[in-house]
């Protein structure tokens, strides 16, 4: 039986870790995308010559169940939608140095750790740290953030961030 995976996301101080997270809706509160909060606390568009930003999304693959040996060469991007003029995406991914971040409390100014575009292919070489070899581990953390641009035309993009590894039976 192959494994079967979740992304968890990290929020607040402590933090509290919530696992196979449905959905991630990067908005101006540090809340789980366990449901739909775009209606809540979105992001604004911000004053002429402005940036606004989301709060930080803090995520890694966890490895729910099933077997295999090793899940490694841990990746993520967008593999479905656009980017929207306006919207800039970015991660702590990066090719040749995976993301290995050492949790913080999640802000919404300029993150000190999603400094990388997001990728829009498979990238192929690991961007996330870890190597997982048994059910219940995940991986490094890996950062995203949301950031509006006075251009930004407000709506609804939607994107498929793919988070993809090699599974060892």
């Amino acid at each position: 039986m192959a494994a079967t995976v979740g992304i968890s996301e990290s929020n607040g101080a402590t933090p509290t870790v919530t696992d196979s997270v449905p959905r991630t809706d990067w908005l101006n509160a540090d809340s789980v995308g366990n449901s739909d909060k775009r209606a809540t606390n979105p992001i604004t568009k911000p004053a002429p010559a402005g940036t606004s930003r989301s709060f930080e999304k803090w995520h890694r693959l966890h490895w729910v169940s099933g077997t295999a040996t090793t899940l490694d060469v841990i990746r993520h991007y967008i593999s479905a939608g656009t980017i929207d003029t306006g919207y800039s995406l970015f991660t702590s991914a990066s090719t040749g140095t995976p993301s290995n971040r050492t949790f913080a409390t999640p802000v919404a100014t300029d993150s000190t750790h999603a400094v990388n575009a997001m990728p829009t292919v498979d990238p192929a070489a690991a961007n996330i740290s870890g190597s997982l070899s048994a059910s219940g581990q995940r991986s490094g953390y890996v950062v995203t953030q949301l950031d509006l641009a006075d251009t930004v035309v407000i709506g609804q993009t939607q994107l498929t961030i793919t988070f993809k590894y090699n599974e060892t039976a």
